[in-house]
């Protein structure tokens, strides 16, 4: 629900349907959300100087992103 709140809300966010609807399906939407952060920052990290999470309420995931990412 948050992403797609944020798809509706924040300018210039674009969540992916095939995100929205991996986490909606899954049985641990935690763990299925957190890979997906993860992944995406190793997809990423060879092409930026870093990265600007924002986790509205939910920042004691971010060690968990981090640490999954590698």
């Amino acid at each position: 629900k948050m992403a797609q709140y944020m798809n509706e809300n924040i300018p210039g966010i674009q969540i992916p349907d095939h995100m929205i609807t991996s986490i909606s399906e899954s049985e641990d939407t935690k763990a299925t959300s957190i890979s997906i952060a993860a992944t995406t920052i190793r997809t990423i990290r060879d092409r930026c100087s870093g990265i600007h999470m924002m986790a509205m309420g939910l920042e004691d995931r971010i060690p968990l992103i981090l640490e999954e990412a590698g």
